[in-house]
């Protein structure tokens, strides 16, 4: 899945980087394009995406909210990667990004922090001084919300009051 928002004067970007994509996974499935502010709206099943790539196209203004990263985690399949490009503000710290994909429920890789993008000269025309950072993460090879039974095996509990000799 292809997550979009504002592809500025980039339009042709997003055509061709979904041919490339589709491409590469062949005719099934389908790679899927959608802006995010209407990613409720899509209908699509939870954990239907093996990849999304959100913000990765046109100018870096999705805005990876807590809310909409748990709307991305929950369209992940089991083992599925999500990567992103999100736009900070220069006082905001790229750790406060890894946080917000832990409390959504993914794994960044460990110890690595968000990459610095080079470039984004038009989505800061747009949105002022920030600094643009990639990041990868994973879902969890369970799903969110899932039970399974544990057997806890009963040990003798040694009995008070008894000496042994």
């Amino acid at each position: 899945m292809v997550v979009w928002s504002d592809l500025g004067e980039q339009g042709s970007e997003l055509q061709e980087a979904v041919s490339k994509l589709q491409a590469a996974v062949g005719d099934q499935p389908k790679v899927s394009v959608e802006n995010w502010e209407r990613l409720g709206l899509a209908g699509h099943s939870k954990s239907s995406f093996q990849h999304v790539f959100s913000g990765c196209l046109g100018l870096a203004t999705v805005d990876h909210s807590l809310d909409v990263l748990a709307s991305l985690t929950s369209l992940l399949s089991p083992g599925g990667r999500l990567s992103l490009v999100q736009a900070l503000p220069g006082s905001q710290p790229p750790s406060s990004l890894t946080s917000l994909l832990v409390l959504a429920g993914l794994s960044p890789a460990p110890g690595s922090l968000p990459t610095v993008v080079e470039g984004g000269e038009a989505t800061r025309a747009k949105l002022g001084d920030v600094t643009l950072y990639s990041v990868c993460a994973t879902k969890p090879k369970h799903e969110v919300g899932a039970s399974r039974l544990l057997s806890f095996g009963k040990k003798d509990a040694p009995e008070i009051g008894r000496a042994h000799v």
